[in-house]
């Protein structure tokens, strides 16, 4: 346990899950939000793909692909509890983040239609997807 000069005090543990470990670090909203984070392949640990169980201890670094940025935390600690975001500096250390390439549109994925021509039909939405789908 560390306490504070402001009372206040932390426990920590060893071992924790990965995805319960993102939630109490605040690098996600929800525990769900992280186990399908890791589950989608958007975070890993120590350069691998990681599911939700696998265990982290202090100094494994984690990386989180949000978006179009990359960010990479270095854990100092494993907290018992959720922590408040001015505490995170005791969890996790940010190491770097960058900005990953966004990927070019082909184009638009409007398709032009006469005016009165109403909806298109089932066969010509899958033949506009097709059609599509070879231009990509």
């Amino acid at each position: 346990m560390i306490i504070f000069e402001r009372g206040i005090s932390f426990q920590f543990e060893l071992l924790m899950r990965l995805d319960k470990f993102l939630f109490f670090a605040r690098l996600y909203d929800s525990r769900s939000k992280a186990a399908s984070a890791c589950e989608g392949g958007r975070v890993k640990l120590n350069g691998r793909e990681a599911k939700p169980s696998k265990e982290v201890v202090p100094g494994d670094i984690i990386g989180v692909k949000r978006k179009y940025r990359e960010f990479k935390y270095r854990i100092l600690n494993i907290p018992k509890s959720r922590v408040s975001k001015s505490m995170m500096g005791l969890v996790v250390l940010l190491l770097n983040s960058e900005v990953l390439e966004k990927p070019e549109l082909g184009g638009s994925s409007f398709v032009h239609r006469e005016k009165g021509m109403g909806r298109p039909t089932k066969k010509e939405r899958r033949d506009e997807e097709a059609f599509r789908n070879t231009l990509f």
